[in-house]
């Protein structure tokens, strides 16, 4: 599993859904909420990363909400800018955010996608979540230790991932044990499985009954909230 988790509930659980990944001394966050802000400041010694990166997917709060917060908290407790990742339809959006919060542009890094020079970003891809969200959601195609890594975000299909998603080593995916039209329904996507090599279903709504689901699957997992090194 390449990319862990700091919380794996939809927006109104007890943890949103937020991830990360290492690569080199890079810490490279997926997303960030307030109600997750303590957990990653518990999770990481900032000083000892090289750099410090957050991917967005999209500019709902429970996936937003704690970027200001946590730019101030590097800039000032750390003296780190916050490197944000994003496609170029927000990059606008973000910086308002960050502004109506007091967060000048002296404090952090802002660039597109487009702009972000890595291997390890594979592709970019605009998928469908909800009909008012003024930029749209997004999800991402990373190579990480040499494995293909797909982390659709949120998306209420995987139309979007066609690409890769039937050879990608590793899928991450935004499922909802109950039918909604903003996210991936656990029904519609065990009838058409993809042939990645493995799954983790993320941004949960029903914890226990989607565990109960994937116990036949045996490349099915739910993505599991990461604890720290042991």
């Amino acid at each position: 599993m390449e990319i862990k988790f700091i919380g794996n509930g939809s927006g109104f659980s007890k943890t949103n859904n937020n991830a990360f990944f290492i690569v080199d001394n890079d810490l490279y966050l997926i997303d960030c909420s307030m109600l997750n802000m303590n957990k990653i400041k518990e999770l990481f010694e900032f000083k000892e990363c090289d750099s410090i990166n957050i991917f967005v997917t999209h500019m709902h709060g429970d996936h937003v909400s704690g970027i200001p917060n946590f730019i101030q908290f590097l800039y000032h407790k750390h003296n780190i800018k916050l490197n944000i990742i994003a496609p170029r339809s927000m990059v606008d959006d973000l910086i308002e955010l960050n502004e109506i919060c007091g967060v000048i542009k002296d404090y952090y890094n802002i660039l597109s996608t487009d702009e972000f020079k890595s291997d390890l970003l594979v592709d970019t891809i605009k998928t469908e979540h909800t009909l008012h969200l003024r930029q749209g959601s997004y999800g991402y195609v990373f190579k990480l230790n040499n494995k293909i890594c797909v982390y659709t975000g949120d998306s209420k299909n995987i139309n979007s991932f066609d690409k890769y998603i039937n050879n990608c080593d590793e899928l991450y995916i935004d499922i909802s044990y109950n039918n909604n039209d903003a996210h991936t329904s656990w029904g519609d996507f065990k009838n058409n499985l993809p042939k990645s090599k493995k799954i983790y279903l993320m941004h949960l709504d029903n914890e226990e009954s989607l565990k109960e689901e994937i116990k036949d699957y045996k490349n099915i997992n739910l993505a599991e909230i990461y604890k720290g090194e042991k």
